[in-house]
């Protein structure tokens, strides 16, 4: 999953999910490189975790611990270690696997020796400033899965592209959709669920301020219900947490409901693309959305 953090507030946000949802055994790997923010969203877990004294780096002595909290926190810097087998001499495994919350900075160093439901968050600067949080919560107890809508997973690829079939003259293939969601950083995708099925999903990629909207689709049975608009908007609001100020998309010209749609969501037609289109050729229709939402 993807975090925008566009400043410290949101840095703090995010660290004191991560804390609320943390419970004793979870630990936390940090990687990203120097100036990401990794100090300082240890500094915000440690204040979800009741921890009032201040949070600095263990650089030189490898570990600090802090107490007063909910849970102790065990706060690790590997990055001076020679190799992961300094880690034994620390004792990692009472830390780790003790009763407190472990949070381990530059932990790629020692992901060989990190438990297997670590949750790891990879921070990177983000186009356009502030840093994006890339993580997969699997030390965090899951929440329980219900029918909406979600981020798109590896898993939900084969599903989407056979609504594609289903849905355009032009489909993506199944190894589109496996790269757009696991390999592409600029790219966001969501589903919509019904009774555990994908019955829709929708695309696009966030280039410094600007949401590329790519895909959208709709089961042919499922349509007319309201499932299309749910989705955009979704799309809109995660890609605005990305950073995304500005929207636009192509739309075949014929496609007369998908441009009503649109323009309920504040776009307008800004040009033509002539033949865009293949099976039949026909033009694109180009929107633009620019600032505030209005539906």
């Amino acid at each position: 999953m993807k975090r925008m953090l566009r400043d410290e507030a949101e840095t703090r946000a995010f660290g004191l999910e991560l804390a609320g949802r943390a419970s004793a055994g979870t630990v936390i790997a940090l990687v990203g490189e120097l100036g990401t923010g990794k100090t300082c969203l240890t500094a915000a877990i440690a204040e979800g975790l009741g921890v009032t004294a201040p949070v600095t780096s263990p650089t030189f002595a490898l570990i600090h611990e802090y107490a007063g909290g909910r849970l102790p926190l065990y706060h690790f810097d590997v990055y001076r270690l020679a190799g992961p087998e300094d880690l034994y001499e620390l004792g990692f495994e009472e830390y780790f696997y003790g009763n407190g919350v472990t949070v381990v900075e530059w932990a790629d160093r020692v992901s060989d020796l990190l438990p297997e439901d670590a949750v790891v968050v990879r921070l990177e600067y983000a186009a356009g400033g502030g840093r994006l949080a890339f993580y997969a919560p699997s030390g965090i107890p899951p929440e329980k899965p219900e029918d909406g809508v979600r981020e798109a997973e590896p898993g939900d690829a084969r599903a989407m592209a056979e609504l594609d079939k289903r849905c355009f003259s032009v489909p993506w293939n199944l190894e589109d959709f496996i790269y757009e969601i696991t390999e592409n950083d600029l790219a966001l995708y969501l589903v919509l669920t019904e009774g555990g099925r994908v019955i829709g999903y929708a695309g696009l990629w966030v280039v410094l301020r600007e949401g590329h909207i790519t895909n959208l689709a709709v089961h042919p049975d499922c349509r007319r219900q309201g499932f299309g608009a749910r989705l955009l908007d979704a799309l809109i609001q995660w890609a605005a947490d990305l950073g995304a100020e500005d929207f636009t998309l192509e739309v075949r010209e014929s496609n007369r409901a998908a441009v009503r749609m649109y323009e309920r969501f504040g776009f307008r037609e800004e040009g033509r693309r002539k033949n865009y289109y293949a099976n039949p050729v026909e033009d694109a229709v180009i929107m633009w959305r620019h600032g505030v939402i209005q539906k």
